[in-house]
């Protein structure tokens, strides 16, 4: 499972996140198999062909994810580690390419080995 990690935060030139400042919110971004990108963009391109049998055939949050997103067993591995690692998971996608989790900047940077930029 591959997997990148993004913090949203305003920029201030206050220095890095206190150890107990708890970011507003953080998202786990999980990839999909080759295969399934394989697969997205096949139907990306025949979404938008004309003549093509499934030519403007939308899908929903759901089906995207199954066609198209991590596997099932990724995600729950991944909110499996965020909850062992003391997070609380609090909104995964429908499609399930992120999580939204909270927690401290110490778990953070504990979990992560992230380093705040502004340092």
């Amino acid at each position: 499972m591959a997997a990148c990690i993004r913090w949203r935060r305003r920029v201030t030139t206050a220095g890095p996140f206190p150890t107990l400042c708890r970011p507003a919110a953080s998202l786990l971004l999980l990839n999909r198999p080759i295969e399934r990108e394989a697969a997205l963009q096949k139907f990306l391109a025949d979404d938008h062909r004309r003549g093509s049998p499934t030519y403007h055939q939308w899908i929903t949050p759901e089906e995207y994810g199954r066609r198209f997103g991590p596997a099932e067993s990724d995600v729950q591995a991944a909110q499996g580690w965020l909850r062992a690692h003391g997070f609380e998971v609090t909104r995964t996608a429908k499609g399930g390419h992120f999580i939204e989790f909270s927690g401290i900047a110490g778990q953070l940077r504990g979990a992560f080995s992230y380093r705040d930029p502004s340092i």
